[in-house]
């Protein structure tokens, strides 16, 4: 559980499937403002900074984003918790995927043949089981194999070693992780239903670092790579992680940001409501990409004339830190209407200055900018691999 707690709990934040402390209770499914536990339907409603439901009420500073705490209201003491499982969609695929496996194994056995021992084993074993029952990439790769190179083929980290010889709670572990970092990206997905954001998208991808969810191991990153796909339709390919710190960041397109609002109409509906900025939808037609000619960048010696790349990588290397934001801000705008290509990137190395640049200032608008710029280059780069 985060030390920190958790500022508010809104409804819509519960939205999903939970797990009861209380396992004769199972799963609580969570649709709108309704709590489903078995045939038992709980009202739930908004009180103060936090939800309260029929005797409890939950407890933000006790709380974290995959563990929600509940405080009996009749002041005995009693609490219970909810331990995050998953978007309903996304368990439902899963459970089919491992009733589809289970009946094969089931099929299987009513044939009464005799099979060698390490042929059932395999059939035991349900190794990323799919919607039809069967394992990914054919089964081609052996336990032993994924054991020693992971899952993406990727080395094996510190956490991993420890995931598999006990020294974690693995797999309980490693969907908490996962799941956290899922709903942080959710809940900043409703945050972009903005006049600003609307603008900001239409000039190219936009990619979100999620620095409150590292994600430590290769389990850990390939399971929230699996959620955000299954979940939110996230190309794999999306997302990138921090090589130290595990920190991912999403690239986030307007495609993205039409499907997410398609399969959460009524919350991103509600949100648009109570947002502090209004959407475009509520202000009538929908704005006009922001022009090259809006962007240049205001008269002033430091900035007349061409873009000289090899002075803005030096700039930027050098001088990143000690820029004021407004600058900075007009130093990105300026690359980001520049016609780049993947020569020019390439011979100038922008890519690495800007994206240090990223990491390290404390100006969040300058930030956001660089990592916008970042996105479109990634992108140039996807499609001249793909051609």
């Amino acid at each position: 559980m985060a030390d920190d707690g958790l500022e508010t709990i809104a409804v819509e934040d519960l939205t999903g499937v939970w797990l009861h402390s209380n396992r004769t209770l199972g799963r609580v499914v969570v649709r709108g403002a309704t709590a489903k536990l078995g045939k038992l339907s709980l009202p739930l409603s908004a009180d103060g900074n936090t939800v309260a439901m029929r005797g409890w009420r939950a407890v933000p500073e006790r709380s974290c984003s995959s563990e929600i705490v509940w405080q009996a209201t009749s002041g005995s003491g009693m609490t219970v918790t909810w331990s995050w499982e998953g978007d309903e969609e996304e368990l439902e695929q899963v459970d089919a995927s491992l009733s589809a496996a289970m009946a094969s194994i089931a099929a299987g056995a009513t044939k009464r043949t005799r099979r060698p021992a390490a042929a059932v084993e395999t059939d035991l074993i349900i190794r990323n089981p799919s919607l039809n029952g069967t394992k990914l990439g054919g089964g081609k790769s052996s336990g032993g194999e994924k054991r020693r190179r992971g899952l993406n083929g990727a080395p094996l980290t510190t956490w991993d070693l420890l995931e598999q010889h006990g020294g974690s709670s693995s797999s309980s572990e490693r969907d908490h992780a996962a799941a956290d970092a899922a709903r942080e990206f959710k809940k900043w997905m409703f945050t972009t239903n903005t006049l600003d954001f609307d603008r900001q998208l239409s000039s190219g991808p936009v990619a979100k670092r999620l620095d409150e969810s590292p994600l430590a191991s290769n389990s850990q990153r390939e399971e929230f790579r699996r959620r955000m796909q299954q979940g939110y339709g996230i190309d794999p390919g999306s997302i990138d992680f921090e090589p130290i710190t595990g920190v991912p960041t999403v690239t986030i397109t307007v495609k993205t940001r039409s499907d997410f609002k398609a399969k959460f109409p009524e919350q991103w509906a509600a949100k648009a409501k109570s947002g502090s900025v209004p959407n475009s939808e509520k202000l009538g037609p929908k704005t006009p990409p922001i022009s090259p000619e809006s962007m240049q960048p205001v008269a002033g010696p430091s900035f007349s004339g061409p873009v000289d790349l090899q002075e803005m990588q030096k700039t930027f290397s050098e001088q990143g830190g000690s820029m004021s934001e407004a600058e900075a801000v007009e130093r990105l705008r300026r690359l980001t209407i520049f016609p780049m290509t993947v020569e020019k990137l390439r011979a100038s190395l922008l890519g690495k200055a800007v994206n240090e640049f990223c990491r390290k200032t404390r100006s969040e608008k300058a930030r956001r900018e660089g990592e916008a710029l970042v996105a479109r280059w990634r992108v140039m780069y996807q499609k001249q691999k793909q051609s």
